[in-house]
């Protein structure tokens, strides 16, 4: 029942990109067995739900019996508080706001699905309000996303040759794929939500 939904929705969502007999974006090449492929619909959830492993200190917090395994805190001397006071931080503190790492790596999620990068991120900014209770979180995320969307605009633009190694496509896979996982600090709680085409693919359907 599961896969079979999927594969409608999947075909429905492909059918919306195309235009005039072209898709929006061409599709990735690298492989197309099914091991290697994931569901278009899978895939952008995995960036929309973010999910992250547990931090160190999380999965060291209870052992085996549940018991904690916190020891007393140690009295800071003045010498070391001054130091934190001071801002003379370990240097990969000032990055760490206590989250673990991602399950994923983004990028990846991004080159194995059958759809391009300006689909993909029409499709995620579209459905990222969902994932948020934070506006602030949102206006991060969404901002990110106009980033990702310039880069995009500028190889369409620019009237300069495509040979620019990893700029700008690569960059803007990079931000847009993770604009919900940085941006979104105080998540909406876990649940099944429905995925539809973007409006977007509608109004460029009646411009043909």
């Amino acid at each position: 029942g599961g896969d079979l939904r999927n594969a409608i929705f999947a075909m429905q969502f492909q059918c919306g990109i195309n235009i005039g007999g072209k898709a929006l974006l061409p599709s990735s090449s690298s492989s197309n067995t099914k091991d290697a492929k994931l569901s278009t619909f899978h895939a952008l959830g995995k960036l929309l739900y973010a999910k992250r492993k547990e931090t160190q200190q999380q999965h060291m917090q209870f052992d085996q019996s549940d018991s904690l395994l916190m020891s007393p805190p140690s009295p800071v001397s003045k010498s070391t508080a001054a130091t934190t006071t001071s801002g003379n931080l370990p240097p990969t503190a000032k990055w760490d706001d206590g989250r673990g790492p991602l399950n994923f790596v983004p990028e990846h999620i991004l080159q194995r699905i059958d759809m391009g990068l300006p689909a993909a991120t029409s499709f995620l900014s579209y459905h990222c309000p969902d994932f948020h209770t934070d506006i602030t979180d949102l206006s991060r995320s969404l901002s990110s996303f106009s980033d990702a969307s310039f880069h995009m605009d500028y190889r369409y633009t620019s009237s300069s040759n495509d040979n620019d190694g990893p700029f700008p496509m690569e960059y803007a896979a990079c931000i847009a794929g993770r604009a919900v996982a940085n941006g979104n600090v105080h998540p909406a709680p876990s649940k099944f939500r429905q995925f539809v085409t973007p409006q977007v693919f509608a109004v460029l359907r009646k411009r043909r």
